[in-house]
């Protein structure tokens, strides 16, 4: 029979290829940053008197990013599935009961799950199928998280992955020494004095060309303080609300880490 070390060298590759992919996504960001793809100005609204800040330029995010981020989720799902062959080979005895259908099983709800588990391991031992259960990974469960992982896996074997947008993350301020700074939310009308630090946004946007990403009142000089920061998300509605998607991958990745290492004893 195998050992633990030699079943694991199936599953554990794929998680450092993903790894790997999302060192490389990261990078790939910053490189595009490095372009300059976004610009703004400073209006002053002649209604109201206030100054807003609104974009000028927003380049799309290259295709690049968008691929190896596909990578990144590809790999994430199929150290899972390695992990079901694996969990269905030791529940035979050696050979798993349908060898050629064997998937990490994952539901839209618990109802879904329950029906669809047995199928995705055919044979499993009980004591597995237990410990599946506990880990929940269906849509409103505890492993909710590879519910999303699944989803947006499925999504980037039918399209280029997903619908990736450029959103407004935070604003960093540095007011002058001694001063302070006000910013007033768009959508709430609340102002805020910023003294240090960093203000994040409440919320994640697509941003498009001519968007207003902030209101304030022109004394505050904040022009001269304020540069907003732009990151690069996953925007597919269906699945999850608009997320940057390299904590996103980051975190689903810790996730898959996670199940792994809950069932590694069952190996």
């Amino acid at each position: 029979m195998p050992s633990l070390e030699e079943r694991l060298s199936h599953i554990l590759p794929k998680l450092n290829r993903a790894d790997k992919h999302l060192g490389d996504l990261d990078k790939a960001i910053k490189e595009f940053h490095a372009t300059d793809p976004y610009a703004s100005i400073i209006e002053r609204d002649p209604k109201t008197g206030e100054c807003f800040q609104r974009m000028t330029k927003v380049e799309p995010i290259p295709t690049d990013v968008r691929l190896i981020a596909g990578d990144a989720i590809q790999n994430l799902m199929s150290a899972l599935d390695h992990l079901a062959y694996q969990l269905a080979v030791v529940s035979g005895g050696g050979k798993a009961a349908n060898p050629e259908w064997v998937y990490f099983p994952v539901g839209k709800d618990a109802p879904d799950y329950q029906a669809k588990r047995e199928g995705k391991i055919k044979g499993c031992r009980q004591d597995i199928l237990d410990e599946l259960d506990l880990i929940q990974p269906h849509k409103g469960g505890h492993g909710e998280g590879i519910f999303t992982l699944q989803q947006l896996n499925n999504i980037e074997k039918h399209r280029l992955i997903f619908a990736v947008g450029a959103t407004l993350s935070h604003w960093d301020v540095v007011p002058p020494k001694g001063g302070a700074v006000l910013l007033k939310s768009v959508d709430t009308g609340e102002s805020f004095e910023i003294k240090f630090g960093t203000l994040r946004a409440a919320e994640l946007m697509v941003l498009k060309n001519g968007d207003e990403i902030s209101r304030f009142p022109c004394k505050s000089k904040i022009n001269e303080y304020t540069k907003a920061r732009v990151g690069v998300a996953i925007c597919e509605p269906d699945v999850l609300p608009i997320q940057e998607m390299v904590p996103l991958i980051f975190k689903l990745g810790k996730e898959v880490e996670k199940v792994i290492n809950r069932l590694t004893r069952f190996l």
